[in-house]
């Protein structure tokens, strides 16, 4: 690591920042310049498990999170597109829907095609996957990791022992 900050210094700039730093690390192009190849995928692999992101069926992801919300299905819902987690919505007319954090935030231009989910949807997609007849936030908290929302509205459950896809 101390011989790749010391590349970065001779780059012209005396101080930089830890932002600077992991734009240039994370940044294929500059290998070559900075750091070899195998060292680079060792940086990408460190960063991705010190950070809230995994690898998984859908490419690097961020690792669903548990918001601190009196709501069970925060942090729970994990957008397939950019990978950021839902939030909760009320609209106007008083329904509950679940949006991507991004699209939320930067509208279209980060993530394009992630759906709304209403409450009453996810809930009954819950509660087949689980197997219950009702509702259990306990339940939900105890058994359910992280479900995955994809663009065609389809959802895709991720247990904590084991793993189910119902559309």
């Amino acid at each position: 690591m101390k011989n790749i900050l010391c590349a970065i210094c001779t780059l012209g700039k005396e101080q930089w920042t830890r932002a600077a730093i992991d734009k240039l690390l994370s940044n294929i192009k500059y290998i070559p310049y900075i750091i070899d190849p195998e060292l680079f995928l060792k940086v990408q692999n460190a960063k991705i498990s010190r950070s809230n992101q995994e690898l998984g069926e859908y490419g690097i992801q961020r690792r669903a999170t548990r918001y601190n919300s009196q709501n069970v299905l925060s942090g729970l819902l994990v957008c397939t597109e950019c990978g950021a987690n839902y939030r909760r919505i009320t609209r106007n007319s008083g329904e509950v829907v679940w949006r991507c954090a991004n699209r939320v935030k930067h509208g279209k231009e980060i993530c394009k095609h992630s759906p709304a989910v209403t409450e009453a949807k996810l809930k009954t997609f819950i509660c087949s996957v689980l197997n219950l007849k009702e509702f259990n936030p306990q339940t939900v908290k105890e058994l359910l990791n992280v479900v995955y929302v994809k663009n065609d509205r389809t959802m895709v459950a991720n247990l904590k022992q084991a793993q189910s896809a119902i559309a």
